[in-house]
């Protein structure tokens, strides 16, 4: 929006008068109507002032504010009108919060000191906003820039998450909103300063572990309390809070409030976070959208059937050899379990079980001849690599 002037009136003499006097002075543009008016803000993108008449046909003055407004909030309004009863300039003030209200006949002049008036408003308040907007920005670019440097395998992740976050908003049809990108930008704060072994535990952890919860909620509790000292990201700081207490359900509507902001952000994040760490230990697509409708009971349909339709990459995966006794539970298999007879006993992406754990022990003769079983490194409590004992070793 450039420091354009728009004048609206319904007297095309006035206008015509006004463009002689006041042409050479700003970049001017006059329209006879509030409807002409709204279409001229619209394709424009807005005008730094508006100055319009009170009373014309169709549309008067306070109507069009009040719309125009919408269109251009940052604008500065004003009114021109030969209507000099008191109770319109209270009006007009009050549901128009108009900056200036002239009275018809008025002096050239005095209509040059209000506009250069309305124009110094207005570079004051875009100033301010594009101050403080440079200024967030900044300020949280440097933030997310520092921790990607103190835990760059961590915050590696982040693109990832943003994606998926994004992915179910739309999925979900909620609006795009700064919260929520801004949310998953900087979810993964709490849990980068767990200790390793908290954040192994919390992304290997089956659904069932009574653990998962508790670090789950220490993790987004120290998230949530370092932004919400930072100005402006109190709602972040919620989002980050909440998405421990969702249940995969979700409600849209189109003029939300904040909690249903924080909501609806907090299940967009739990769920991007979880299925980010679900694709971490190599759980299959399948068992991964098992896990997430355990541990969120209420899913939202839409984003149980967009999981579906989220395959689960296994690039990034390690194969790491250890020996029976040292599986443990939670571990996920890294290929399929054949027996000799070449039959799967377990599936590749299966998380170990109990039950899992004693079919293998029950079929360790049965194995195929090299009596190896494949699981991910990045499942392991420990990064464990190459344990064999004689030939009953099990790749995890």
């Amino acid at each position: 929006m450039s420091e354009r002037i728009l004048i609206v009136d319904d007297e095309q003499p006035l206008l015509n008068g006004l463009r002689r006097r006041l042409g050479d002075y700003y970049d001017l543009t006059t329209t006879n109507s509030g409807d002409a008016a709204l279409a001229e803000i619209e394709a424009s993108g807005g005008f730094a002032v508006v100055m319009t008449d009170m009373r014309m046909p169709g549309m008067n003055g306070i109507q069009l504010i009040q719309q125009a407004r919408m269109l251009a909030p940052d604008s500065i309004y004003m009114m021109l009108t030969g209507n000099q009863d008191q109770a319109t300039a209270i009006k007009a003030v009050n549901d128009g919060q108009v900056f200036r209200f002239l009275n018809k006949p008025c002096d050239h002049d005095l209509i040059r000191r209000a506009l250069d008036a309305g124009l110094a408003q207005y570079r004051l308040v875009t100033a301010e906003k594009v101050l403080l907007h440079k200024t967030f920005a900044g300020a949280v670019g440097v933030l997310t820039d520092v921790l990607e440097i103190v835990q760059p395998d961590v915050f590696s992740r982040t693109s990832e998450i943003e994606m998926m976050v994004d992915t179910l908003r739309q999925a979900i049809g909620a609006p795009d909103r700064w919260e929520y990108k801004l949310a998953a930008r900087l979810g993964l704060i709490g849990f980068a300063l767990l200790p390793e072994e908290q954040r192994r535990k919390l992304e290997t952890a089956a659904p069932e572990d009574p653990e998962l919860q508790a670090i789950l909620m220490e993790s987004a509790a120290t998230g949530a309390r370092l932004l919400e000292k930072i100005p402006r990201l109190g709602t972040i700081a919620k989002i980050i809070r909440e998405q421990v207490h969702v249940d995969g359900n979700c409600t849209i509507s189109l003029a939300p409030q904040e909690d249903e902001i924080i909501a609806v952000g907090a299940t967009l994040l739990r769920i991007a976070m979880q299925w980010n760490f679900l694709s971490r230990v190599g759980v299959s697509t399948k068992d991964a959208v098992a896990e997430m409708r355990q541990l969120l009971p209420k899913l939202h349909t839409v984003f149980d059937q967009e999981l579906e339709r989220t395959p689960i990459c296994s690039d990034h995966l390690t194969p790491v050899s250890l020996t029976l006794e040292e599986l443990e539970e939670g571990m996920v298999l890294y290929a399929d379990v054949m027996t000799r007879d070449d039959s799967r006993l377990l599936r590749r992406g299966q998380r170990l079980s109990a039950v899992a754990l004693e079919k293998l022990l029950n079929h360790y003769g049965n194995l195929l001849a090299s009596d190896v079983v494949t699981v991910c490194a990045s499942s392991c409590p420990n990064d464990v690599t190459h344990l064999a004992v004689d030939n009953a070793t099990v790749t995890v």
